[in-house]
């Protein structure tokens, strides 16, 4: 079965949010866990992927800001 790459809106909104909750210090390493090591590209990401990702930072609390 083929699985499509990551749609424009699924990259904007993951960037978005990883900004939004400061995590671009680990952002290579959430892409990394949700691929199964399978890149560290957030462009490598396929759809179902991707959803995980958007739901998983959805349902972080956002950073505290000191």
């Amino acid at each position: 079965m083929f699985e499509g790459k990551l749609t424009n809106g699924q990259l904007i909104c993951i960037n978005k949010m990883i900004s939004e909750k400061r995590l671009q210090a680990s952002k290579d390493s959430i892409i990394s866990q949700f691929s199964n090591g399978r890149s560290a590209n957030i462009r490598d990401l396929f759809v179902n992927e991707a959803t995980d990702i958007i739901r998983y930072l959805k349902n972080l609390k956002p950073a505290l800001i000191d």
